[in-house]
């Protein structure tokens, strides 16, 4: 009898072990592993493209500042920021990143709730991975050579209702050209390099690494980089689910922090030269850029030693895609622009010099 009962109260123990470990729906974070002195870690899903505006991350990760904040990332690949919005929204996802467009905007505007709370692109001066290119024999003969020139020639753009529509219509603006004379088509960065091969366009809103090897081919000339049209226009955005920044704002803050001394390890390196082999090989690692040599010869990208958002410029770009017929419903950008991950970094950090 005594024996009926030590196993009875064994499984008993274990019964209530095992309750105690399930329950799904938790909004508690999930903890997993330890940091190096024996700190429980807090997993995050952070979602990011394999574009070096994702510096900050890669290399915050690689180097343990996340792990130093007790923070265990886990990477999940997207191919656009669209992807991500919908786990977001639901907390599926702690951490987003991508472009501030018309679609982001019409998201917000459902509803659907975001945060921007940091910078993940913008256009700096002599520091923007997007430039509006030319094709070279163009150039050569003389048939493009200012703004004007615009008119007549098939351009490409990778999306409507993007930096990029707004880029090309400030270009329009100063050459004083009718949208209606020039033929705008929408294609991808590898379809526009074979374009450009083909002569099937004349113009293109381009991206690093792509324009660099277009130009090595002897197909384009970087006419103008985006900075030259519209500097400091922010690009992409670093975004947390509102569940995280909500339920764990303190947790938020040591992701920013971690965040921007990655930021700046990768500022060092491309403008300052401060490890910059280490800084590459972290890249190379989470990018598809896979010639080292690329790094010494294409444009950077533009990150915000800072991390804070334009946030003039997003509201200017807001008035844009309105007057253009792209939104929907307006987003409440009081709402969707959240600086304070950022301002809470910099208090411990200080600003960058």
């Amino acid at each position: 009898m005594k024996k009926l009962s030590a196993l009875i109260i064994v499984l008993c123990v274990a019964l209530l072990a095992a309750c105690s470990q399930g329950g799904g729906g938790s909004t508690q974070p999930s903890e997993s592993g330890a940091g190096g002195d024996g700190q429980k870690l807090v997993k995050l899903k952070v979602g990011y493209l394999p574009i070096s505006s994702g510096a900050g991350t890669f290399i915050a990760l690689e180097k343990g500042y996340f792990e130093q904040e007790g923070i265990q990332v886990d990477l999940n690949a997207f191919k656009t920021a669209g992807d991500q919005i919908p786990l977001l929204a639901t907390g599926e996802l702690d951490v987003g990143v991508g472009q501030i467009n018309a679609g982001l905007f019409n998201a917000a505007g459902r509803e659907i709730p975001l945060k921007l709370v940091a910078d993940h692109g913008t256009s700096l001066a002599g520091r923007s991975a997007s430039s509006i290119t030319v094709r070279k024999d163009l150039i050569d003969e003389g048939k493009f050579k200012d703004f004007a020139d615009f008119k007549g020639k098939k351009v490409a753009i990778s999306g409507q209702g993007s930096s990029s529509s707004i880029l090309l219509d400030m270009a329009f603006k100063v050459g004083n050209v009718d949208p209606k004379d020039v033929e705008v088509v929408v294609m991808g960065f590898p379809e526009m390099l074979t374009a450009f091969q083909n002569k099937a366009i004349d113009i293109a809103v381009f991206q690093e690494p792509m324009t660099t090897q277009a130009i090595e081919q002897g197909l384009i000339v970087r006419w103008k980089g985006a900075d030259e049209i519209y500097p400091n226009s922010q690009i992409a955005s670093v975004m947390f689910s509102p569940k995280f920044a909500q339920e764990q704002p303190e947790l938020a803050k040591k992701y920013m922090k971690a965040y921007l001394l990655g930021v700046r390890d990768y500022v060092n390196a491309f403008d300052r030269g401060v490890n910059k082999d280490e800084i590459v090989e972290i890249l190379m690692k989470h990018t598809s850029i896979q010639d080292r040599a690329l790094f010494d010869k294409m444009v950077p990208s533009g990150l915000n030693p800072n991390g804070q958002l334009n946030v003039e410029g997003i509201k200017s770009d807001l008035e844009w895609y309105i007057a253009n017929g792209y939104i929907e419903n307006e987003p409440d950008l009081d709402q969707l622009i959240d600086m304070q991950f950022v301002e809470a970094a910099l208090q411990e950090l200080g600003e960058y010099k």
